[in-house]
């Protein structure tokens, strides 16, 4: 008995022993830039930067095969009073945000694909159904929240007489499943100016 108790106990030991953690010698570094480039933003067609576009009510018999779209809707963010301060920037874009941990927007768009979550709390809201961006000045599909968005960007010069710029975009439905089922889809997203 003494020694089958030994026995385990150096099993145990050695187990311990085996799963110690060793401090690495990696490094992460961080980039980025603050810069003095300011534009104020409106939806064109709108007063502010925060505001609805509205999509074509569909049959949901267009939205029935996997990864089928519709309703394409097109938008643009006009940027005005662009002062670009000292900075060599000439250019802008919109960069599209993720969803967050917590806030109004948690939840708003899905991390793996970058559509946009149908959130509507309408008492009968569409399933398998998700609303998808596109920059109409590269002709790609947004992921929002992906940093791919900083390099893919269809940037737009900014006018140095007006300082405004034009930045179209378009939004659709997208059946990544398929078999959307009839009902309201509401979806929103947050976004930032870039400047190249």
């Amino acid at each position: 008995m003494k020694s089958k108790m030994m026995m385990s106990i150096s099993a145990i030991i050695a187990l311990n022993m085996g799963s110690q953690c060793y401090a690495a010698s990696n490094t992460i570094t961080f980039e980025g830039e603050i810069t003095a480039a300011t534009c104020d933003v409106i939806i064109e067609g709108q007063t502010t930067g925060t505001g609805t576009v509205n999509l074509p009510p569909v049959s949901s018999s267009i939205l029935t095969g996997a990864g089928a779209t519709a309703g394409r809707t097109d938008f643009a963010l006009i940027a005005q009073n662009c002062d670009m301060g000292t900075s060599t920037y000439t250019k802008v874009a919109t960069f599209f945000e993720g969803s967050n941990s917590g806030g109004a927007d948690a939840n708003n768009v899905d991390t793996a694909s970058g559509y946009l979550n149908n959130t509507s709390t309408a008492t009968t809201p569409a399933t398998n159904v998700q609303l998808r961006l596109i920059d109409k000045t590269s002709n790609s599909v947004i992921k929002a929240g992906d940093t791919d968005q900083i390099t893919s960007a269809g940037y737009v010069t900014i006018d140095t007489t007006g300082k405004t710029a034009r930045m179209p975009y378009a939004v659709e439905y997208i059946s990544v499943p398929g078999g959307a089922t009839v009902g309201a889809v509401h979806g929103s997203v947050v976004y930032d100016l870039m400047y190249e």
